[in-house]
């Protein structure tokens, strides 16, 4: 097996891993439940965390901090809901009504000192997706049924403490995407009702490359300062288009392609000791979701020969957003420690014409809670609990043909994240 055909070898497992289903419950379709510990406190301060090594997503610099090996593996369990009603659309069809559902997203860190003042870290988690599900008679069906993306990266670094005060950090980030898109295709009205609809599939993947840097600052004793950039990514999908129930061809497959843009992201992050046992915590992240201005995709002469057109294009327009989160923990004693906190999270969608059935984005507020019990000097467990209010918002998207899908989008989510901590 070739190096290069190893390393997809091991994203797909990583992918399959992460189940397919993947929704975001970030702007856009990022994923931030990165980490169980930071799940309890809506992830603020995690930019400045130094105990916990899910922190080297947050923060290449992280690590040198950590006077022992530890390895986190930790899940959450995501349940959706999510609603659809009919305000005016111009197609026929039913609303779908609830199209959420069950996901799991599991990750795993390492962090190894290897000297005094450098350590090595590893992270394996899912960094990107959104699944969406309508049924074949929803009224919207001519612009989306399925919708399923979702990126993996494997995320090795190396921080280094350069001094007392400070400690700076990078590593190469290496995604494998995995992309899967179906309509209907109208073939019913064109004809008159003689031929069902049939339906139009794409479905690839790519492997990428980014890079992730940090610097982590603590200038007084009790107060620790992060900052954490991770880099631009685009995948070059290759599809294969599947074209089924086509009037006199029964099946027709052919090639396609896609680009899907990453943002760059920036983490800025505060830790404060208010005493022995108690910190508070803040974040502030900026998404670079402008790259976001179109999803297109391009047919190759079969397919496009039965769709009519040689691409699609779909207008996404996006904007930068923003992420703020504040938290809370409490050591009660030696063996429990307690965490709350809340975040507003800023969808990237800028008005109600660039919100598609396929990413029904909108602002979401979290509210969250947890705990840490230290079972032994090695062992610890965490676990997390995240409710995730949508903002009520409305959809008013018409295709190029001029088929409207307009209506009210409404839903929630509730998150429960579980990990164990070994230190070596």
């Amino acid at each position: 097996m070739s190096r290069k055909q190893g390393l997809r070898s091991l994203l797909v497992f990583a992918v399959l891993s992460a189940l397919m289903s993947t929704p975001a419950w970030s702007a856009g379709f990022s994923i931030l439940e990165q980490s169980v510990p930071g799940a309890g406190r809506a992830l603020a301060g995690m930019t400045a965390e130094i105990e916990d090594p899910s922190a080297l997503y947050f923060n290449a610099a992280a690590p040198a901090w950590f006077q022992k090996g530890k390895i986190l593996v930790g899940s959450h369990f995501l349940r959706a809901r999510a609603e659809f009603e009919d305000k005016g659309s111009t197609v026929a069809g039913e609303d779908n009504g609830n199209f959420g559902g069950w996901s799991v997203i599991p990750n795993v860190y390492w962090v190894q000192p290897i000297s005094s003042t450098v350590s090595l870290g590893l992270g394996m988690s899912a960094t990107s997706g959104t699944s969406t599900d309508y049924n074949t008679h929803w009224r919207g069906k001519y612009i989306a049924l399925d919708t399923e993306i979702a990126v993996v990266e494997i995320n090795p670094t190396i921080s280094w403490r350069v001094l007392d005060c400070l400690s700076i950090g990078a590593g190469p980030v290496i995604d494998y995407g995995d992309v899967c898109l179906s309509q209907a295709l109208p073939y019913g009205p064109m004809t008159g009702g003689l031929f069902p609809d049939g339906q139009l599939k794409l479905q690839g993947d790519s492997v990428a490359f980014g890079f992730a840097v940090g610097a982590l600052y603590i200038p007084f004793e009790g107060t620790r300062l992060g900052i954490g950039y991770r880099s631009r990514i685009t995948h070059d999908l290759d599809l294969e288009a599947r074209a089924r129930q086509v009037p006199g061809l029964g099946v027709v497959k052919d090639d396609a392609q896609a680009d899907l843009d990453l943002p760059a992201m920036l983490n800025i992050g505060v830790q404060q000791d208010i005493t022995e046992r108690w910190t508070i915590m803040a974040d502030v992240c900026w998404s670079e979701w402008s790259v976001m201005e179109e999803l297109k995709v391009n047919f190759d002469p079969k397919i496009a020969g039965v769709l009519g057109k040689k691409s699609e294009t779909i207008d996404m327009s996006w904007r930068d957003c923003w992420r703020i989160g504040l938290g809370t923990e409490y050591d009660l004693n030696d063996k429990w420690t307690v965490r709350c906190g809340v975040a507003f999270d800023q969808t990237p969608v800028k008005d109600v014409e660039h919100r598609t059935p396929r990413l029904p984005d909108a602002d979401r507020y979290w509210l969250t809670f947890g705990a840490q019990y230290r079972f032994s000097e090695n062992i610890a467990f965490d676990f997390g609990y995240m409710h995730i209010f949508f903002k009520d918002v409305k959809m008013d998207y018409a295709d190029p043909l001029g088929r409207r899908v307009k209506g009210d989008v409404e839903g929630s989510a509730d998150i429960l994240s579980l990990a164990m901590t070994y230190t070596f």
